[in-house]
């Protein structure tokens, strides 16, 4: 899980459309990646509160991609609670 300092972040990277295949479920998911290929795209992250070992986040999206706070959110080595597909395990989010 990646921590988030007490700053605001202004992301801006290239998202490109990855074909995915899910564990042994073997059903087509769509997941992005960041890439330079990509269409441009920036979000604003900005932490508001600590609670734990989490944050509470305000998350600004500029642009309007397909999955783009959830990309981007990984790419900076966030994770959003919950998130199954681009976000960390719960195994890993619950350990300890």
């Amino acid at each position: 899980m990646g921590t988030f300092l007490k700053v605001r972040k202004n992301h801006s990277r290239s998202i490109h459309l990855l074909a995915y295949r899910e564990g042994l479920k073997q059903q087509n998911r769509i997941k992005q990646s960041v890439n330079s290929q990509g269409k441009p795209c920036q979000t604003y992250f900005s932490e508001k509160e600590k609670i734990g070992d989490f944050s509470l986040v305000e998350v600004r999206p500029i642009t309007g991609r397909t999955h783009q706070i959830r990309v981007h959110a990984a790419h900076i080595g966030l994770a959003v609670l919950g998130d199954k597909l681009y976000g960390l395990p719960e195994e890993v989010l619950f350990a300890g």
